[in-house]
């Protein structure tokens, strides 16, 4: 399956890629499966999510590994989160569609669903 857009187009890769892979990279395999595994669940309990949503408080487990990939940068630490669920999310087995969580202000963040 895949991830839409509003207006149907499937989506096949993670924005910001570089930034993506040069942080991911810094993770260790296990940092990366913990994080995989955690998502994994949440998106099957959940029909709706963000990012914001999702992290648990100060960047708890299993997410607390970005913050040292990224100099304790919270700023990046939560964008690279993002592409993180968005890679996940285009894993999925069923359908995602996505818009910006608010309206003409991407850099806030993605709302996520499945119908």
């Amino acid at each position: 399956m895949a991830l839409f857009d509003l207006n149907q187009n499937p989506i096949t890769e993670v924005p910001h890629a570089d930034d993506y892979n040069r942080i991911g990279a810094q993770l260790s395999a296990q940092e990366l499966t913990d994080m995989e595994t955690w998502v994994d669940n949440y998106l099957t309990q959940h029909a709706i999510v963000t990012a914001a949503q999702m992290v648990p408080p100060n960047f708890g487990q299993p997410f607390t590994p970005v913050l040292r990939a990224t100099n304790q940068n919270q700023d990046l630490s939560s964008k690279w989160i993002g592409l993180f669920l968005w890679a996940a999310i285009m894993d999925r087995p069923e359908d995602w569609f996505f818009k910006n969580a608010i309206d003409d202000e991407p850099e806030r963040g993605k709302l996520y669903w499945r119908p």
